[in-house]
C-alpha cells in the first residue's frame, strides 16, 4: 500500500475522513495506470508558502498566480 500522509505547518487543522480520502486518491492514481510510492499533503498558511518560493528568474512567473 502506498504511503499517503497529511501534515500541518503552524496551523491547527484536522482533516476529516482521512482514510476515505487516502483510498480515493490511491484508487484514482491506480485507475489512471500509475503507481504511487509516497505522497505528502502539507496544510499551511499562505505566508509560509511564499517564504519557500524559489528566487530563480525562470520560475518567478509561475508564482504570480494564487493557486489556493
Amino acid at each position: 500500500m502506498a504511503k499517503i500522509t497529511f501534515f500541518t505547518e503552524d496551523i491547527q487543522y484536522t482533516l476529516k475522513h482521512k482514510t476515505s480520502i487516502r483510498n480515493w486518491i490511491e484508487a484514482t492514481i491506480l485507475a489512471e495506470g500509475y503507481q504511487l510510492a509516497e505522497l505528502n499533503f502539507i496544510f499551511m498558511l499562505r505566508r509560509l508558502f511564499i517564504a519557500y518560493k524559489p528566487r530563480l528568474p525562470s520560475t518567478r512567473r509561475l508564482y504570480r498566480r494564487d493557486y489556493f
